[in-house]
Parts: C-alpha cells; sequence; structure tokens
C-alpha cells in the first residue's frame, strides 16, 4: 500500500507471497509477509551477486475488499 498516503478505505491487511499464492488469513502458515496501510516492502541489494530483489512471481491478496496497493518496480541496467 502506498506509503507516501494513506486511503480512507484501506482498513485491510494485504498478503504477500513470492512464488506462491499467499493465504488470506493472519496467523495461517501460508500467509507469507503482511503489508499495511502506509508500509512498504523493499528488497535491495547488499553486495554484487546477491540473489535479491526476488525476479520470480509475486503474488498479493486482500483480506477486506476494495484494497489499493501500488507496486513499482526498478530495472537495473546490464550494460
Amino acid at each position: 500500500m502506498s506509503p507516501t498516503d494513506v486511503a480512507v478505505g484501506n482498513t485491510g491487511i494485504i498478503f504477500i507471497g513470492r512464488g506462491f499464492v499467499p493465504a488470506a488469513a493472519a496467523g495461517n502458515a501460508n500467509q507469507g509477509e503482511t503489508l499495511i496501510q502506509g508500509a512498504s516492502i523493499e528488497e535491495v541489494k547488499e553486495f554484487e551477486g546477491d540473489a535479491r530483489p526476488y525476479k520470480g512471481p509475486i503474488w498479493g491478496i486482500s483480506d477486506t475488499a476494495a484494497q489499493q496497493i501500488v507496486v513499482e518496480e526498478e530495472v537495473e541496467n546490464q550494460i
């Protein structure tokens, strides 16, 4: 969900799964990472050859209807 803005209707949790569809229930073993309003998840390389960021499919599912999420992607130049 956008960390720079607060949307009135965003009251739920978005569950993020890297490589799998997460369960939309807090406490479930397959819930993945949780994302709440005003928060963000970043994957930053810490050294050359670091496997981050994850390059596979990323799934998001909410426990509440009509949630909004902003996804931004950066692409490294491979020159």
